[in-house]
């Protein structure tokens, strides 16, 4: 297992992205071979909440964003399950470009300490929730309660973070089940092929 510590202030572009944590530290260092067709992802984060999930807090919340973000709980530190697994889905209708037929595959390490971060978030969107009605907002109820955790490494859109596919689950490349249980462990640098 991987301990990696999470910057203690979240990243949110109102408006434009999800609720994300980036990691201060140098990434994970990987071996084995690389995936064929594959970027590293740039820069690495761990999104707790969604685009979608956040939009509505735009207009009450982004005056405000410098400062409440300073009040967050803090999240404990990643916690990541090698080996790398990866997930498949179909082109992008807006991201991707209309003559793209190559399905997307991200690459990612699972986190290990799924319980410990759902609970965290919990207290996150709790404090969200509380911020958003004061300033006369409709609250916001926990839009995702079942993310499971994950730090893509790479994908095949050049390393692109938001054509990365944001919807993996657990059941995504079961850990023994596909190629990315084969290419990749965590651990000391292992020669050219490291990333």
């Amino acid at each position: 297992m991987l301990h990696l510590p999470l910057s203690p202030l979240l990243h949110w572009t109102p408006g434009a992205g999800g609720l994300l944590a980036t990691l201060p530290a140098p990434r994970p260092i990987l071996h084995g071979r690389r995936p064929p067709d594959s970027a590293p992802v740039t820069p690495l984060h761990l999104t707790l909440l969604c685009s979608a999930s956040m939009a509505p807090l735009a207009d009450t919340l982004a005056p405000q964003w410098q400062t409440l973000r300073q009040t967050l709980p803090p999240l404990p530190a990643l916690v990541l399950d090698p080996p790398l697994r990866h997930a498949t889905r179909p082109p992008h209708p807006t991201k991707d470009p209309p003559d793209e037929t190559r399905p997307r595959v991200t690459w990612f390490l699972a986190a290990a300490n799924q319980a410990a971060l759902h609970r965290s978030l919990a207290a996150i969107v709790a404090r969200l929730d509380a911020a958003d009605r004061r300033s006369g907002g409709p609250g916001l109820s926990h839009p995702e309660p079942d993310r499971f955790f994950h730090l893509s490494m790479r994908n095949n859109r050049g390393g692109d973070p938001r054509r990365s596919i944001g919807d993996i689950a657990a059941a995504d490349d079961p850990p023994g089940a596909g190629p990315g249980a084969a290419w990749y462990g965590v651990g000391p640098p292992g020669g050219p092929d490291a990333f």
